[in-house]
């Protein structure tokens, strides 16, 4: 008997309001019982100088969540994403704000040589700032 497929898919779930948390919710639920499908949600995107009060901050702790925020928490989640030995890990690219851990879990991924593939929602930003121009 041959293993189901292993997919392992980063993104907003909700409670988080819009579309990218619907799309993926929708996604996941899609695979069905297909493949081995594992989600890995934020329990943080954003300062609360950017979304003070209610906004897309989580208020439920995550036992897999990545703190976006948090770099030193980073190399525990990728540990956790390697080790569950995914065929594939499919990330959201919405806004820049999750570039750095975008990259370092790419860079994780390569070493491990585990495939990475990216739905890009927002290629272009909706407001051009700093290095997005």
């Amino acid at each position: 008997m041959s293993r189901q497929s292993s997919i392992t898919v980063i993104g907003p779930r909700p409670p988080y309001t819009g579309g990218i948390s619907q799309y993926n919710e929708c996604l996941l639920q899609s695979f069905g019982t297909s493949c081995d499908v594992k989600s890995v949600d934020f329990t943080r995107l954003y300062p609360k100088t950017i979304y003070p009060g209610v906004g897309p901050h989580r208020k439920e702790t995550l036992n897999d969540g990545i703190d976006n925020l948090n770099p030193k928490q980073w190399n525990s989640i990728c540990q956790k994403i390697i080790a569950s030995f995914p065929d594939i890990v499919i990330l959201h690219w919405w806004t820049y704000a999750i570039f750095p851990f975008y990259c370092y879990l790419a860079k994780r991924l390569k070493e491990h040589q585990i495939p990475l593939g990216i739905i890009a929602h927002n290629p272009n930003p909706h407001q051009e700032f700093g290095f997005s121009k």
